[in-house]
């Protein structure tokens, strides 16, 4: 096998990247020491936060909406989809709108302090820079004399967890990479690890710590409660149990198991790193019994999860959206909110800039069955009693979810007194009127 060598260049510096003039603009009583940053339980849980906006939220991450998953449940024309389609495969290189690329859709780099998570660092500098600031918590637990054992043990359960987070992020796109755990000076030469499983296992190890010291629920912490009503999306046991369940299951994978050599079949799994991973995802069962967790029960509920809560600048602020165990801390304006949840509707409908997103039939097909609960082929089979699939009218009978996220021929999609009547309803036919609008205001 080749041993690849990767080339990382770090910038040196704690918090801020600054060129030599700007470093001259800056008085000397404005520099933090180290010491002083690991001083207090405020000052090391603020050099922490940073970590929470270098995660990416894919969902608002992008310039828009889900095209730019580099899925196949929309297809767009213009953008990446449409590239693919013909032929550009590595359009993910360039393509300023999604979060995959090198820079954000303006061209730079992107600002951890913004509050639009589109404006923030893409996959890989967001995670290059995040097991970074980890490793500096890590090497620097010595100094944080002031806290209380509780305090220093949270906050490196934060560091942790984000060490292995950020580099499953990686992983997840290119595959095994050096598993970082040092900080390190300037430029540096290290090989890519024989196996991924190699690099999951290490990975393992840091979400092991991090399940050790991280606390079930902020608000029943005495450092939670200085920050009470404000804890949702903060790191916590659940969440690394989740994560490390994750990661071993990837690992266990056969494209995994495999390394990416001949002989790969998609049957062969690493059962050692699967059972693994059972453990891990059964320890979040256990917190879902003690009602830390709950799926959505009702439309109600779902409406809380898709809609209230991306209002919010977190995911999960929302009372009683309990499906969420861990994510990006998001974030957008108002607009892009609106467009996010508006994709698919013809502007002078929604009232958004967003262009419109066509669900491809097989991911509709696949992904809604029927209202008895059973999947299209289930239904059609006969072995479970009356069918209710009609070929013939395929969006009758389908499960009730189909109906709150799929708009189907003639349904009414606005019911707004300045919409003209003859738009009111979707005419999705041959010869009907289909509204497109292809128009980026951001």
């Amino acid at each position: 096998m080749k041993n690849f060598k990767i080339k990382i260049t770090l910038v040196l510096g704690l918090l801020f990247m600054v060129s030599c003039e700007e470093y001259l603009d800056i008085a000397p009583e404005a520099e933090i020491d180290i010491t002083d940053v690991f001083a207090t339980f405020e000052s090391s849980q603020g050099f922490v936060e940073e970590m929470y906006n270098l995660v990416v939220e894919y969902g608002t991450s992008g310039h828009s909406f889900q095209d730019y998953i580099f899925g196949d449940d929309t297809f767009r024309t213009g953008q990446f989809s449409g590239a693919v389609d013909r032929g550009e495969l590595g359009n993910w290189v360039s393509q300023r709108f999604a979060y995959l690329g090198k820079n954000t859709h303006q061209g730079r780099e992107g600002d951890t302090n913004n509050n639009q998570a589109r404006r923030r660092p893409r996959v890989w500098r967001g995670s290059m820079l995040g097991i970074r600031k980890a490793n500096l918590v890590i090497a620097n637990q010595d100094l944080m004399v002031g806290l209380t054992q509780k305090e220093k043990d949270v906050i490196l359960g934060q560091a942790y967890f984000f060490r292995a987070f950020f580099h499953n992020e990686i992983m997840k796109f290119w595959g095994r990479f050096p598993y970082i755990q040092e900080v390190y000076d300037g430029v540096i030469n290290t090989p890519r690890p024989e196996t991924y499983k190699e690099v999951a296992l290490a990975a393992n190890e840091d979400y092991k710590k991090a399940i050790e010291l991280l606390p079930v629920n902020w608000d029943n912490e005495p450092y939670g409660q200085r920050t009470l009503g404000n804890n949702a999306g903060r790191v916590t046991k659940g969440a690394a149990y989740a994560l490390q369940g994750k990661n071993l299951l990837w690992a266990a994978s056969p494209l995994m198991f495999f390394n990416n050599q001949p002989g790969i079949d998609t049957y062969t799994y690493d059962t050692e790193l699967a059972s693994m991973a059972a453990d891990a995802f059964g320890e979040v069962l256990k917190l879902e019994q003690a009602g830390e967790y709950s799926l959505a029960q009702n439309m109600e509920d779902y409406k809380k999860v898709l809609w209230e809560v991306p209002r919010n600048q977190w995911p999960g602020l929302e009372p009683g959206a309990k499906e969420l165990i861990f994510a990006g801390s998001g974030g957008s304006s108002v607009g892009q909110t609106i467009a996010f949840m508006a994709a698919g509707i013809p502007r002078t409908i929604g009232q958004s800039a967003s262009v419109n997103d066509a669900a491809t039939h097989n991911f509709i097909y696949y992904n809604f069955g029927m209202a008895n609960g059973l999947s299209i082929e289930d239904d059609l089979s006969g072995n479970y009693g009356p069918t209710l699939y009609d070929p013939n009218r395929p969006f009758d009978n389908r499960d009730p979810r189909y109906y709150a996220w799929i708009f189907s021929d003639r349904d009414v999609i606005s019911t707004r007194g300045g919409v003209d009547d003859e738009n009111k309803n979707a005419q999705l036919w041959m010869m009907g009127k289909v509204i497109l609008v292809r128009t980026w205001c951001w």
